[in-house]
């Protein structure tokens, strides 16, 4: 279980902590409702502690400084408790709009009035909006008012050598926070229907309260929240200071159509590390009754002699009546006894309920996934960061607006600006002023005067390098075995085949993939000189969910391969490629003859081709592009688009009308609309074929085809001439041009959308909702493109060297048998077109081949982006890339008890982790699927999928050495894990009462303790009485209103914002 000392994010903002040796370690534990009680906690007290100011030496700096403003991300502090049942990065501060497409996040606005009266306590008084103009039924617009004082903080958050008599602390503190929440528009149950009925179709009035209070060795939560109610009593043990006892409810919507629960469990902890566990028991249950009569439900199905109720009352504190017998209201109802109910039938048939249960609370029993590491200074430990990270931006909107004191808060990265559909109306592209609003900004950067210039092109940077084959030692590989024409070398090398049998006509298990590692030093053959090669130890069915693995043990040296995996007839026999995936660094993984001969070469002969993808600005692009295929014209591309909003328009007006039939009724088919691209690419175009529509061959050119093809149009054919090599040009302005080839020039034309195709874009809310099953072709292969809601990808563009790097091979004798220097012979073309006088040709066969190593690629976009630019350079914002960092997993690394850090299969193993800066999650650490309840991996049971979970094959322990490779110059820093999630290990009862000791027969829980009463909530809103309420949020805000305090971090540009 989470130490409960967690609870207090106030006072964890380490007062006297300082970078590696200080950060602390925090792991969120998911799957119990009791630290999901204190996760509610944890959330609100994590809001205050970010408005407080959490940095060093500077927490609660503007106390009677007067009412100030703060911004915090809506994801800050929720997403460290967020559980997630998938395995990719996590602490982004980006979300998704209704398209689902890439968006900036919600900022949270608050006041803060900061007091303190001599040796009174510390006091806040808080006015904040949050979700401002969501439409997500999870996240309601809503306004908070916060009351919160506290007179002592937990001891546990003082460093050993500070504490002393005169440092006024307790077990766990003590503090007080009372909040009251109101919609803040009058649509609630338009966004959530579940919200129908109740009354809270009304902005500004009163819906719940709550109050949180901590006494020195007790922990109290009382709540109205809905879906955030976790009541908790927490005592802890006078005798034994690592003891606690309590009683929790959790809140249970079961689905439409069901009550809404609240469900009692009596809880006992044992943090003593030699015990570390903790168990809980059901207690009770009881039905929430919000509203009698109920609206929404018949009244024939209704008691209506029985009592009413309304929750919108002062006298009922805004929260529902616990009803035990629900036959009271609903006589047709089975239930007469909330509490049997739930232990007689909820209870055996819910995986996730227990009568009583405990769980292992040792770190090293739990199963983890570390959200974010910090990154250090080897030396001195000092911590590392991007210097130029994304950050917040603010402008003033124009025109009247509901948006918090006028004003548009967007969030700016190397991706540029999403914005939000709700602003689009309130601000002008290139004219409208946005500030920087990253506290940390120097002052000549909070001063600049940002715009947005409308951008609808996305361009990506690929540049090829080679990594040797050992490079990959104890990575985990995948291999794909499904290929007949190969099945026999297969089964030579140790797989089972297609026809389930061996090399011997033995029975076996065929299986499509199967996962392993790579390992340098394999040495099968009694042949050092040999070494090195692939380990498989599981074979892989991959159905629904993921894969299931049995243990398989097929083990080759990379010299089997070599003498196996032949084919072809003397002498012209070749070796298959090894076409594998790499797990760890997710990426492909080609292993051609040369790399296995020359496993310790990375050279761009002998090595392993690695294509780096990165993000670049437009301005980044050379002067001058060639396309030689997937060239998007910018005429095409907005007749299609024209037509595509068009036709989706129609469509979603007409449930006669789909993307496939213009009539469903009339079963009349719609055709694909006609592709974006130029007519340019490797492929036999219609121009190329005869009047049959045949391809003609005619090597000797005598005018009569040797044979012909039908079918042709579309099909694949290398060869590009120069004068259909399409050209683009940016001339560092971010306007990328064509004119088309030479050989069909066009006028100097703009790669993007015309002005009307740009307002309609704007206007639409749902760009995927669209134009969702939009079928556009490509004649290239005669494919059919389904991505039209997202944009088109043009094909890779080369500068003038990557286009001489893409030249046809000339080694061939078509027309000239005296010489082997001139192209292949390509059908459809004339003798003419065909000889090398008619220019250079291009074939693009050559990216494939590892011939050019840089390209780029460009996708117009069909959701409108925006580039944040920079006044003082007239061009987009350059932000700090992430680091990558290479990582070997040391081999003999022990904890204090002799064993090693690291699991024998992961040690040696070289790893490329991506840093990208404070908040992030390390990216390229191996994870797995594991159902969190067993531990196990996944036995393939469709029913337990949802108890899947994402989590780390291993942690990489603190202090660990990592090293950054820039310009041949190599540094070496230091990681530490800081953030995560686990999951408890389940233990039996006896196990738990083993560790109590003395003989116990029962988990000593305390009965007596229970919820307290609603009578203690008080409405401090302006709804509430004149001795409660904190009355409106101030008018008089220091620094003119703009905000002192962002994500934690104080503005130290401002003079306002300067601290006491």
């Amino acid at each position: 279980m989470k130490k409960i000392c967690i609870l207090l994010l106030i006072c964890s903002t380490s007062l006297f902590s300082s970078d590696f040796a200080k950060d602390k370690k925090d792991y969120y534990v998911h799957g119990q409702p009791l630290n999901d009680s204190l996760k509610f906690i944890n959330i609100y007290m994590c809001f205050i502690s970010n408005g407080l100011i959490k940095e060093v030496g500077k927490v609660g700096g503007l106390t009677n400084k007067g009412p100030y403003k703060v911004l915090t991300d809506s994801t800050l502090c929720s997403q460290d408790f967020a559980q997630r049942a998938d395995i990719s990065g996590a602490g982004s501060a980006q979300g998704s709009d209704e398209s689902g497409n890439v968006q900036s996040s919600s900022y949270n606005t608050a006041v803060f009035d900061v007091k303190k009266d001599g040796t009174g306590p510390w006091t806040a008084q808080i006015w904040s909006e949050t979700n401002h103009g969501s439409t997500d039924p999870i996240f309601l617009p809503t306004k908070f008012f916060y009351d919160y004082s506290i007179s002592r903080v937990p001891c546990n958050f003082i460093a050993e050598e500070f504490r002393n008599p005169g440092v006024n602390c307790s077990k766990y503190g003590n503090l007080k926070l009372e909040y009251t929440y109101w919609p803040s528009v009058d649509n609630w149950p338009t966004i959530q229907p579940a919200f129908t009925g109740l009354g809270v179709d009304k902005k500004d009035i009163t819906v719940g309260l709550g109050q949180i209070e901590i006494k020195d060795t007790t922990i109290n939560y009382k709540a109205h929240a809905g879906a955030n109610t976790y009541n908790l009593k927490l005592i802890g043990d006078s005798n034994d200071t690592n003891i606690a006892k309590g009683i929790f409810e959790r809140f249970v919507y079961i689905g439409p159509g069901n009550p809404v629960w609240s469900v009692g469990y009596m809880f006992y902890a044992d943090r003593n590390k030699t015990k570390n566990f903790y168990c809980k028991k059901y207690k009770y249950a009881n039905i929430l009754l919000y509203k009698f009569p109920v609206p929404t439900v018949p009244e024939a199905f209704q008691n209506l002699s029985a009592p009413a109720y309304d929750f919108l009352t002062a006298e009922n504190k805004w929260g529902p009546k616990e009803v035990q017998d629900w036959q009271t209201y609903f006589p047709g109802s089975p239930i007469s006894n909330a509490t049997s109910h739930w232990r007689d039938n909820v209870i055996p048939s819910n995986a996730f309920e227990f009568d009583e249960v405990c769980y292992s609370s040792k770190p090293e029993d739990a199963l983890r996934l570390v959200t974010e590491y910090g990154l250090y200074d080897d030396t001195t430990g000092e911590r590392i960061n991007l210097s130029n990270m994304p950050h917040t931006i603010s402008a003033t909107a124009s025109g009247a607006n509901e948006f918090p004191n006028g004003k548009m808060y967007l969030w700016a990265s190397e991706y540029g600006v999403y914005v939000p559909h709700r602003y689009r109306g309130y601000f002008t592209p290139e004219v409208t002023t946005w500030k920087n609003l990253s506290p940390t900004a120097t002052f000549t950067e909070r001063s600049k005067d940002y715009t947005l210039k409308q951008n609808f092109i996305h361009v990506d940077k690929i540049s090829v390098s080679y990594i040797a084959l050992n490079d990959v030692h104890k990575n985990n590989i995948r291999m794909w075995h499904n290929d007949q024409h190969w099945d026999t070398q297969f089964k030579n090398l140790g797989f089972c085949g297609l026809d389930s049998t061996d090399k011997d006509g033995n029975a076996c298990t065929y299986y499509q993939e199967y996962d392993g590692y790579y390992d340098k030093n394999l040495e099968t053959d009694g042949n050092n000189a040999t070494k090195g090669g692939f380990v498989f130890t599981g074979g892989l069915i991959c159905n629904a969910g993921p894969c299931q693995s049995t243990a398989v043990n097929i083990q080759f040296e990379n010299s089997e391969w070599l003498t196996t995996m032949i084919a072809g007839t003397a002498p012209h026999t070749y070796v298959r490629h090894g076409h594998f995936w790499n797990h760890d660094s997710r990426s492909n993984l080609i292993v051609s003859e040369n790399a296995f001969q020359n496993p310790d070469s990375n050279t761009s002969t002998n090595g392993i081709r690695i294509e780096k993808n990165e993000y670049i600005p437009i301005q980044d692009l050379p002067n001058n592009l060639y396309c030689l295929e997937r060239c998007l014209s910018p005429e095409r591309l907005n007749t299609t688009y024209d037509n595509l909003i068009t036709i989706g328009t129609q469509i979603a007006a007409d449930n006669d009308q789909s993307w496939e039939k213009t009539s469903i009724a009339g079963d009349t088919n719609r055709d694909p609309l006609d592709q974006p691209y130029f007519d340019v690419g490797p492929y036999i175009k219609s121009t190329e074929v005869n009047g049959s529509g045949q391809l003609e061959y005619d090597r000797d050119n005598n005018g009569t085809p040797e044979w012909t093809r039908d079918n042709a149009v579309g099909t694949w054919q290398d060869g590009i001439r120069a004068d259909q090599v399409i050209r683009y040009s940016e001339d560092d302005s971010g306007v990328i041009t064509t004119t088309g080839s030479t050989g069909a020039a066009i006028a100097s034309t703009v790669l993007s959308f015309d002005s009307d195709n740009v307002t309609k874009l704007n206007q639409i809310k749902d760009m995927y909702a669209l134009l969702n099953g939009s079928r556009v072709k490509n004649d290239q292969h005669n494919q059919i493109m389904n991505s039209a809601s997202w944009g088109f990808w043009n094909g890779p563009l080369v500068d003038a060297t990557g286009l001489a790097q893409s030249e046809c091979s000339d080694n061939y004798s078509v027309y000239d048998s005296s010489d082997a220097d001139e192209y292949d012979y390509r059908p459809g073309w004339t003798q003419g077109q065909n000889q090398k006088s008619a220019g250079t040709r291009y074939c693009v066969s050559k990216f494939w081949e590892g011939k050019v190593t840089t390209w780029y690629n460009i996708r117009v976009t069909a959701q409108p982006n925006y580039d944040l630019i920079d006044p003082t350079t007239g061009k987009a914002k350059i932000f700090d890339r992430p680091k990558n960092l290479d990582f070997v997993v040391p081999t003999n690394q022990l904890d204090d008890a002799g064993n090693n850090l690291y699991p024998e299969e992961a040690r040696g193993q070289k790893l490329r982790l991506t840093y990208g800066g404070i908040g992030s999650r390390m990216q390229g650490v191996p994870t797995k699927y594991i159902d969190f309840t067993s531990g196990l991996p996944w036995d393939g049971d469709p029913d337990r999928i949802m108890y899947l979970r994402g989590v780390d094959e291993f942690e990489i322990h603190a202090g660990a050495q990592v090293t950054e490779t820039l310009n041949g110059v190599t540094t070496t820093y230091k990681l530490k894990p800081l953030r995560g999630h686990a999951y408890l290990k389940q233990i039996s009862k006896n196990d738990a009462l083993a560790l109590i000791g003395s003989g116990a027969t029962e988990i000593p829980y305390d009965s007596s303790i229970t919820i307290d009463d609603k009578s203690i909530l008080r409405d401090i809103s302006p709804n509430g009485t004149a001795e409660n309420s904190i009355g409106t949020m101030p008018t008089s805000i220091i620094n003119n209103g703009n905000p002192c305090v962002v994500d934690g971090i104080l503005n130290v540009v401002d003079a306002a914002c300067a601290i006491n």
